[in-house]
């Protein structure tokens, strides 16, 4: 006999199909398939406060790294002038050589 057969519904009555969806309700609901409205603003909110905590740290990280991003600029400056300083130094040192090396270099080769 198939299941589509009329004569095999004839004897199912109306507390049996109750009975079928009442039981498929209390399995979706176990298995989770169906969610009550209460679980489901409590699992929003905590995801909204899980939210909300995360911008809280992203906040922080951007501004620690706008702290970061001003050192690391004066520190390059700071390098930047130590560099010139030390090479403009360095050059005036070799040209007072130069000089200083010229002339006792002239100066013994004319006597």
């Amino acid at each position: 006999m198939s299941w589509w057969n009329p004569e095999v519904w004839n004897g199912v009555g109306v507390v049996t199909v109750v009975l079928f969806v009442a039981a498929g309700f209390v399995v979706s609901l176990v298995r989770g398939w169906l969610v009550p409205g209460k679980y489901h603003r409590e699992m929003v909110d905590a995801k909204d406060r899980e939210i909300a905590a995360r911008d809280r740290t992203i906040g922080r990280f951007e501004t620690r790294d706008d702290e970061q991003r001003k050192t690391i600029a004066i520190l390059a400056n700071t390098a930047a002038e130590s560099t010139a300083s030390q090479n403009s130094t360095a050059r005036v040192l070799a040209s007072i050589r130069e000089v200083v090396s010229g002339s006792s270099t002239g100066a013994g080769g004319d006597s």
